[in-house]
């Protein structure tokens, strides 16, 4: 096997324009959600703002994996459709926000959230056909994760600037006008794949009704550790600024934040250059347990010093924990299935990120922060128990499913015996 470096997995043909025009996807969503609270904040409140990104981030969260179903059955030519809908009803929600129709625009902002493109999704599938050496798919999964976070991190940036040169309802069509190049971009070069792949007989064609990706015992482990990734996530979004709040500095939780997200930068980076060789189940039980380790970290360490390296701790396993989440999807995962697997892995991140969020208001409001500390490392040890949802593969069955004929009925969870050209997330 090859000990290919980041440079060397970029050259491969068509990962740089997949990654470019993924980022800028990415980029549009950064914008569009940070503009819809600023453009509804600004005309009718912040009750309002909270209502709209809350209808927003919902609709994306929770349809994520049906619009990937999607994708997978009609291919990705849908990408550039589902954009346009997606950008018809931001610009929609505009016009509504120049008047007194406030609730016509929350209606419009939530279908346009349930309207926008897996993007994410669907590159996390690109990889899995344009990389064949299972060393360069972990570093691309990996590259492509921290990436993203950057992207995160520009998005407010941009947003910014876009707010001060003109009106903030107007950086919305702005923002969601930047998916047109990227679906087109990326259907363009997934299409290409997806029809060499049939060509060769190694992609199959989806036919018929399948069952979600959510019934099968390998797509609840995979799912489920990073469920609880989310939950925990989103708690810390709340026990920080109380920890902050009690030293009489609640800005300082912004520190805690920039520390949990460089702990998962600095160890993507370390884990996408890491010869680990184990199966992807053992990898991914073990990171979740090192997870809930982090996080039990911050039991003793909450309101202290320590708080800051233990936060740290904690999310060094957020980007490897996605890097072998998106592998374990191709291992395991039925090839007309990938997309809506991989979008059940950005969906569940998001879907724990609310739960945990709201699951911290209550506690903090009664409980001691070294007791929230407690009931996220009991919701981080869950991740563990859902890992091992994920059934070890036999040396005769250690490949990626095999497509088969529409189900019509109960099917067993067992993968198929095909070879294996790749790991996948």
């Amino acid at each position: 096997m090859s000990e290919p470096g980041y440079l060397r997995t970029l050259r491969i043909p068509g990962v740089l324009p997949v990654l470019a025009a993924g980022t800028l996807g990415r980029l549009a969503f950064g914008i569009v959600p940070f503009a819809t609270v600023i453009a509804f904040a600004t005309t009718h409140g912040f009750l309002i703002g909270g209502i709209a990104s809350a209808g927003l981030m919902s609709a994306i969260a929770f349809l994520a994996p049906l619009r990937g179903r999607l994708t997978d059955l009609k291919g990705p030519r849908v990408l550039p459709l589902l954009a346009g809908v997606h950008i018809l009803l931001v610009v929609a929600t505009t016009l509504a926000l120049g008047g007194a129709a406030w609730p016509v625009a929350l209606v419009l902002i939530t279908l346009a959230g349930a309207t926008a493109p897996p993007i994410g999704a669907t590159v996390r599938t690109c990889w899995s056909r344009l990389v064949k050496d299972k060393d360069q798919l972990q570093q691309i999964h990996a590259l492509d994760s921290i990436v993203e976070e950057l992207t995160f991190v520009v998005a407010p940036l941009l947003t910014t600037v876009l707010l001060a040169a003109v009106t903030p309802r107007w950086v919305l069509p702005i923002g969601a006008l930047l998916l047109l190049p990227a679906t087109t971009g990326i259907a363009w070069f997934a299409g290409n794949q997806r029809a060499a792949a049939v060509a060769a007989g190694e992609d199959p064609a989806p036919a018929g009704r399948r069952r979600s990706v959510m019934r099968l015992a390998d797509g609840q482990g995979i799912v489920i550790p990073v469920l609880t990734l989310g939950a925990v996530g989103g708690g810390l979004g709340v026990l920080l600024p109380a920890l902050a709040d009690h030293t009489g500095n609640i800005g300082s939780a912004g520190y805690g934040f920039a520390a949990y997200s460089l702990g998962g930068v600095v160890a993507g980076l370390i884990y996408g250059r890491l010869r680990w060789h184990a199966s992807l189940r053992r990898k991914y039980v073990i990171i979740a347990a090192c997870f809930t380790l982090g996080v039990a970290l911050l039991i003793p360490a909450a309101s202290t010093a320590l708080t800051l390296p233990a936060v740290f701790l904690a999310g060094a396993s957020m980007t490897p924990m996605f890097v072998v989440g998106y592998l374990l999807v191709d291992e395991r995962i039925q090839p007309a299935q990938l997309t809506e697997a991989n979008a059940w892995l950005g969906s569940g991140y998001n879907i724990g990120s609310a739960a945990g969020s709201a699951l911290c208001g209550l506690l903090v409001a009664s409980l001691a922060p070294t007791a929230v500390a407690a009931v996220f490392t009991a919701v981080a040890a869950l991740g563990v128990l859902g890992a091992l949802r994920i059934r070890p593969l036999s040396p005769a069955t250690h490949a990626r499913p095999a497509q088969s004929a529409p189900e019509t009925g109960p099917a067993p969870d067992a993968p198929r015996e095909v070879a294996l050209s790749k790991e996948t997330s």
